[in-house]
């Protein structure tokens, strides 16, 4: 139910990154100077539709790692 803040790269999750992108759940971050920025902006932000928001995105996505193991059980069978 917190806001993910980060650098602009999410390669090692690239679909959940930007659903919760999206959903305003993360906020990239480029540099130092983004970074005072943001800071600033997030103290008139409302933080509990953000956290909503959030917990919504990645309760959408439960039960992925069971479908994973799924998968992969296939070839190891």
């Amino acid at each position: 139910g917190k806001v993910i803040v980060g650098g602009p790269h999410y390669e090692n999750f690239p679909e959940i990154g930007r659903e919760l992108e999206a959903n305003g759940a993360y906020r990239r971050v480029a540099d130092a100077r983004e970074w005072q920025a943001y800071l600033q902006f997030f103290s008139g932000v409302d933080r509990q539709r953000i956290g909503a928001s959030a917990r919504r995105a990645v309760a959408e996505k439960r039960g992925s790692l069971a479908c994973s193991l799924e998968r992969i059980q296939r070839y190891l069978a």
